[in-house]
Formats: C-alpha cells, sequence, structure tokens
C-alpha cells in the first residue's frame, strides 16, 4: 500500500517510493511501445503502512480504496494477490475489489 512517498512511522517524505511518484516513468514506458507494455502488480497492494490501516479501519465500502483507484487510473493489467490482501477479511478485500476493472491472480 505503497501509494505515496511517505513513511509514516519515520514521518517524512521518501522521494522516489511510492506507486504517484512512479506515474510519469510509467507513462513514459508506455509511450515507446503501448501495444507491448504490460502494468502488473505483484501482491501486498492493500497493506504495509498506517496509511493502509487507517483505510481498513475507517474505509466506507460505497467509497472506492484509494489505491484501487490509483491502479485503476494508470490502467493495470493485472494483479496478484499477496498473502496480505487477506489481513483485513475477506469481505473488506471482496469490497476493495469490486470495481477493479483488472484481471486479479491469486496464486495456489
Amino acid at each position: 500500500m505503497q501509494l505515496l512517498g511517505y513513511d509514516y512511522l519515520a514521518d517524512q517524505l521518501t522521494p522516489g517510493i511510492g506507486l504517484i511518484p512512479l506515474t510519469a516513468k510509467i507513462e513514459a514506458l508506455r509511450s515507446d511501445n503501448p501495444s507491448a507494455t504490460f502494468l502488473f502488480d505483484n501482491g501486498d497492494f492493500l497493506q504495509g503502512n498506517p496509511l493502509a490501516d487507517y483505510i481498513a479501519a475507517h474505509h466506507v465500502h460505497n467509497d472506492p480504496h484509494p489505491m484501487i483507484s490509483a491502479m485503476s487510473a494508470l490502467a493495470y493489467d493485472a494483479v496478484c494477490s499477496g498473502n496480505h490482501e487477506f489481513n483485513y477479511g475477506l469481505e473488506f478485500l471482496s469490497k476493495a475489489l469490486e470495481p477493479a476493472p483488472f484481471a486479479l491472480s491469486v496464486p495456489m
């Protein structure tokens, strides 16, 4: 759930870290070869820092999850669930992924 370039435990910015700071790089790589560029995530995208815990504790199920919204805006092709996707329960996971326009893989 490293959405922003911020370390919540150290309470400081972490430039170059996080999904939002990668947006320009993703767009540049896609512009080089749009039909042969794919964007995937290998899991643990809903958990991992205090922001994720806050969202899980206070998330309104009718609102889209911020990470899913960001991944949708970046046109992810597919994501793989990690073991930590299940930390907040199946109901939270199901509601978070409900609006996702990308494929989800669950490793066996």
